[in-house]
């Protein structure tokens, strides 16, 4: 597998480094920063189901649908089941996540605006990404596999994850600030690169 630094990429490391100097800054606490990222979360997951409700042509190969092989299914029946499932599982996840920050991270008037700051740029950002991948990756795979595009967004999401929970022990200085979002980077553009590679 080759791995490519695409323009996407760029903008997806710009958006992170601006958010970095933002959050030292503006002297971001560690719920600010858990909420941009639960945001940055949901665009991942809105992103995939768009994706999968705009395939053509895909493989089933290897994916079961209530343990049947979803290869001998209608694949328009596969495509809206796939999706519509996909987005019933993760919104429960992120409605489950979201309701364990309000009880443990409550924002301020003044957090909240930074908050929808971020949101916003990688709101931006994952829209960008949508626009510029999507066409390159069906050329590149013209019938990609739906089973593992439902399955993507959770391998991208676990380091993102991963290190929000090490945020809380991390981000108690500037240092250990910067170092947390730096890793955090560090990981989402690892992951972007290998989603579209």
């Amino acid at each position: 597998m080759k791995v490519k630094f695409s323009r996407s990429a760029l903008i997806l490391l710009i958006t992170n480094i601006f958010l970095i100097f933002l959050a030292v800054f503006q002297g971001w606490s560690l719920a600010t920063v858990v909420w941009v990222y639960w945001f940055q979360s949901v665009f991942i997951g809105i992103f995939n189901f768009k994706k999968i409700l705009s395939l053509k042509d895909f493989s089933a190969k290897g994916f079961r649908i209530n343990k049947k092989p979803a290869e001998k299914m209608s694949k328009k029946f596969v495509k809206y089941y796939t999706a519509y499932f996909f987005l019933f599982h993760y919104g429960i996840f992120h409605l489950g996540y979201f309701l364990f920050l309000t009880k443990l991270m409550s924002l301020m008037i003044g957090e909240m605006i930074f908050v929808l700051i971020g949101a916003g740029l990688f709101l931006l950002d994952h829209g960008y990404s949508y626009k510029y991948n999507y066409e390159k990756d069906l050329k590149k795979n013209k019938k990609p596999n739906i089973g593992r595009m439902m399955f993507k967004p959770y391998v991208r999401i676990v380091p993102l994850h991963i290190f929000i929970v090490m945020g809380i022990f991390l981000i108690q200085t500037t240092i250990g600030l910067i170092f947390f979002l730096s890793l955090k980077t560090g990981a989402d553009l690892i992951m972007h690169m290998v989603e579209h590679s």
